[in-house]
Parts: C-alpha cells; sequence; structure tokens
C-alpha cells in the first residue's frame, strides 16, 4: 500500500472522494494504492489553512495515520474505516512509526498515544510532573528500535525545555541532566530560528 497527496483532482475523480472528519474549505486529498487498479481517494478536513501535514503507513496492520494540519485520522485501510479523529478538542504536535513494533504513535499539548494496529495501547504523559496549565506541547523528533527521542515545552518560557526519552518496551519515560539539557535547549532554539527562516 502507497500513499501520496494529491494536489488537484479531475471533476470525474471527485464523485469517487471519501470524506473523514467535518465539512470545511480546507481539506486535503489523499490517494491510496494498493495496486496500479485498485486505487481510491480520500479528503480530511485539516485543523488549519497552513501546517504540517504527514502520511504514515502501517503496512503489516493495513492502517495509516493522516496527520492534517494539527488534526488526525487514523483508518483502517481494508474496510476504509476511520478508527479515530482527533479535532478540535485536541492539536496533533508530532507524529511517529516504529517499524520494529508497529507502533503508531501521536502527541498533542500534553499526552503521547501508541497504536498498534486499529488498538490504543497506551497513553504517556511524559511531564505528569509539571503543572497541566504550564505545558504547552509534547514534541517527538524520532525513534529508533529501542527508545522515542523528544522534549516538552512549558508555556512560560522558550527556556524551559525538557527533553526526554522513551522505552519502547516499558515506557518508561527518562530524563537527561542538566548539562545535556541546556546543550538540547541551544540546539532546537537554532533549528527552530532556521526553519522560520526558510519559511520567509
Amino acid at each position: 500500500m502507497n500513499a501520496k497527496i494529491l494536489h488537484e483532482i479531475s471533476s470525474s475523480e471527485t464523485k469517487n472522494v471519501i470524506h473523514f472528519g467535518k465539512f470545511s474549505s480546507y481539506n486535503i486529498l489523499i490517494e491510496f494504492e494498493e495496486t496500479d487498479e485498485n486505487k481510491w481517494i480520500a479528503s480530511f478536513c485539516k485543523g488549519y489553512e497552513k501546517g504540517d501535514d504527514q502520511i504514515i503507513i502501517d503496512r503489516d496492520n493495513k492502517t495509516a495515520f493522516i496527520l492534517a494540519s494539527g488534526y488526525g485520522y487514523l483508518l483502517n485501510l481494508t474496510m476504509k474505516e476511520l478508527i479515530v479523529c482527533v479535532d478540535d478538542n485536541q492539536s496533533i504536535m508530532s507524529v511517529l512509526y516504529c517499524e520494529k513494533f508497529n507502533y503508531i504513535l501521536y502527541s498533542d499539548f500534553k499526552w503521547i498515544y501508541v497504536f498498534k494496529g486499529c488498538d490504543l495501547i497506551k497513553i504517556i504523559e511524559p511531564a505528569h510532573f509539571i503543572y497541566p496549565s504550564d505545558v504547552d506541547g509534547v514534541h517527538m523528533n524520532s525513534c529508533n528500535d529501542q527508545k522515542v527521542f523528544g522534549y516538552v515545552e512549558e508555556i512560560t518560557s522558550d527556556a524551559l525545555i525538557l527533553p526526554f526519552e522513551m522505552d519502547l518496551e516499558t515506557f518508561e519515560v527518562s530524563y537527561p541532566g542538566n548539562e545535556e539539557k541546556e546543550s538540547f535547549r541551544k540546539n532546537l532554539l537554532i533549528a527552530k530560528a532556521e526553519k522560520e527562516k526558510h519559511k520567509e
């Protein structure tokens, strides 16, 4: 199974589009292709006009997670059914696929959600010791066969960034020392500044 974002489709294709989520003027179109003869197009409501869009395919479990500018959709590709819809009540900060375990993970302002196939198997709060109203987002940067690497932002200041690692077998979360934390924070702020420059 492959998938790609479409920027336009013909009027004849429009009739067969399957829509997921709310009806909005901001949507993302995705073509799913199992074979040359077996293709279908889906439309997904976006959280806002401009933002990050991402497609994750779990071929073993025949599921997909679509990130649509803050909104998220977990699909059963065989049945073409929506399993999970994340919309106005949450905003997705990041999405990862861990191939070894066939995990699809997404994070919002406070939690990490772990899915295997169509099943939610774990919810983790990486910064449980921070006052809830101070947490401004859980971000996952990358993963390997053992761990997820990310950081938690606090709403009060850019200086309050807490990097973390999460074990993919136990789901235990650990935190680096102060020296590593300061180095991580500086590198992250530099990366953010570079990203903003490219947007201009």
